[in-house]
């Protein structure tokens, strides 16, 4: 039987609220861990959100914080 997956949008955005980093994508229930590579963006501060898409079978969000040196 194939896992259930919840379809969500990845945003990265600059501390000023500009979009830099947007991907859709569908992850498998449960903990899941993915490396985003961030070498294009300057350095500064960025606000890193996953968002489910409406209609989904979850609303849970996240939002992190992170410092490109």
């Amino acid at each position: 039987s194939q896992a259930k997956q919840a379809a969500y949008q990845l945003q990265i955005t600059d501390i000023q609220g500009r979009v830099v980093k947007q991907q859709a994508f569908r992850l498998p229930k449960g903990v899941y861990s993915q490396q985003l590579p961030v070498q294009s963006l300057k350095a500064g501060t960025y606000i890193l959100r996953l968002i489910p898409e409406s209609g989904g079978e979850t609303d849970q969000s996240f939002q992190h914080k992170f410092v490109k040196p």
